[in-house]
């Protein structure tokens, strides 16, 4: 009886669809964006899994340079917009010249396949930021 009901966990966890972006952004909402297109994957909810400072305040990114894709972390840099990312390789390399208005927001499916959603940071969203900004020095 318990191996049917982690069976079952297992597969309803499986079954849940996981929220990403993906890089580079891709304008194709509602259809599956090609996995040898991907270069990087931020998971939204996935933990840091690298030993490296402010750990805690990082997630998951599978950077796809090679064959398989290597982990990696990212965050959102200390920038009014909220748009630029930093990602931070397994070895140490950092990328800090990525904006979210270039990424997708997609779902990984039960079936692992890459679902458009829409931009992860829409113009709007940017512009707001930018406002919210400025409303801040006055």
């Amino acid at each position: 009886m318990k191996k049917i009901l982690l069976a079952l966990a297992l597969i309803g966890f499986n079954a849940q669809a996981e929220d990403v972006y993906v890089f580079p952004g891709y304008d194709d909402v509602g259809n599956e964006m090609p996995k040898k297109e991907i270069i990087y994957t931020l998971y939204t909810s996935r933990p840091c899994p690298l030993p490296i400072a402010n750990q805690k305040n990082l997630k998951l990114a599978d950077i796809y340079n090679l064959q398989r894709p290597s982990k990696g972390c990212w965050g959102i840099a200390l920038e009014p917009t909220k748009s630029q990312v930093v990602v931070i390789g397994e070895y140490g390399s950092i990328a800090s010249d990525l904006n979210l208005t270039n990424f997708a927001r997609a779902k990984i499916n039960g079936s692992g396949a890459y679902i458009i959603q829409g931009p992860a940071m829409s113009p709007e969203q940017y512009r707001a930021n930018v406002k919210r900004y400025q409303d801040s020095l006055r």
